[in-house]
């Protein structure tokens, strides 16, 4: 137990107060979750880093695009994401899984 009724956790060099008392679990379901968090804010933060680049790559040819064609209304270039599923594909996919599953 803690101080004043209060559950303690340890962890990751700093010392933690949850309010209430804690089982012999809670210090391994905060250690999970603190590595979870930790896990999701590295995965934002890259995706951000790739984002920014993203931009100065498309800022980069669209001056390129410019020197070429300098009237050229970029606005009026329509955003089109990239198709990455095959057609098809999933129709294949599909009924020999649940082919397996029923041989089980």
């Amino acid at each position: 137990m803690g101080l004043g009724g209060f559950g303690s956790f340890v962890g990751f060099g700093a010392r933690m107060i949850f309010p209430g008392p804690m089982s012999m679990a809670d210090p391994h379901v905060a250690t999970a979750l603190v590595k979870k968090r930790a896990e999701l804010s590295g995965d934002i933060e890259a995706t951000q880093a790739k984002l920014r680049q993203m931009i100065l790559d498309l800022e980069s040819l669209d001056k390129t695009l410019l020197m070429f064609h300098p009237d050229y209304k970029i606005e009026c270039i329509k955003p089109k994401a990239e198709d990455r599923s095959k057609r098809g594909e999933m129709s294949r996919i599909i009924p020999g899984y649940c082919g397996n599953q029923r041989n089980r």
